[in-house]
C-alpha cells in the first residue's frame, strides 16, 4: 500500500516542512515503491535538515545506486563511513559501490575495514579473504 503511505507521507511533510524526519520516511518510502526521482529528491531535502544523520546518508546512497548514478552514490556513502566509521555493513555497501566503479584498490580497502569491524559474521570474513586473496594492496 505504498500509495497510500506516500500520500499520507507527503502530508505529514506540508505538516511540518522544516523536519527532516518525515522528508526521510517519504524518500524511503518512495525508494521502496521504486520511484526514483521522487525518492532521492525526498532524502536530499532530509539531508538539508539533518546533514549528520548517516544513516539518511545511507540510503539517499542506496537510491542513488538503484537509480543508475553509481559515482554519486559513491560519494554519498563516503559520507555515510565519515559519520559513521564503525558501521561494518556502510563500508560493506561502498566497497560494492567502489566495484561496480572499477576502483578495485579503493573497493578492497573499505571491505578490509568492513571486515576488520564486523568479525563475527563468518560468511562476511570469508569474502573479504577472498576478494583479498589477491593483494591488489601491496
Amino acid at each position: 500500500r505504498f500509495d497510500e503511505a506516500i500520500v499520507e507521507m507527503k502530508l505529514a511533510r506540508d505538516l511540518v516542512p522544516e523536519e527532516g524526519f518525515y522528508h526521510f520516511w517519504l524518500g524511503d518510502i518512495c525508494l521502496r515503491a521504486g520511484q526514483m526521482l521522487e525518492a532521492i529528491t525526498s532524502l536530499q531535502q532530509a539531508l538539508l535538515f539533518c546533514p549528520e544523520d548517516a544513516y539518511y546518508t545511507v540510503r539517499l546512497g542506496m537510491a542513488l545506486l538503484q537509480s543508475g548514478f553509481p559515482a554519486e552514490a559513491a560519494a554519498a556513502l563516503l559520507v555515510a563511513v565519515t559519520l559513521d566509521p564503525r558501521n561494518a555493513s556502510y563500508h560493506s555497501l561502498l566497497a560494492d559501490t567502489y566495484f561496480q566503479l572499477g576502483y578495485e584498490r579503493e573497493a578492497l580497502i573499505q571491505y578490509r575495514h568492513a571486515g576488520s569491524l564486523d568479525n563475527y559474521d563468518s560468511d562476511f570474513v570469508e569474502r573479504v579473504r577472498r576478494l583479498t586473496a589477491h593483494d591488489v594492496l601491496s
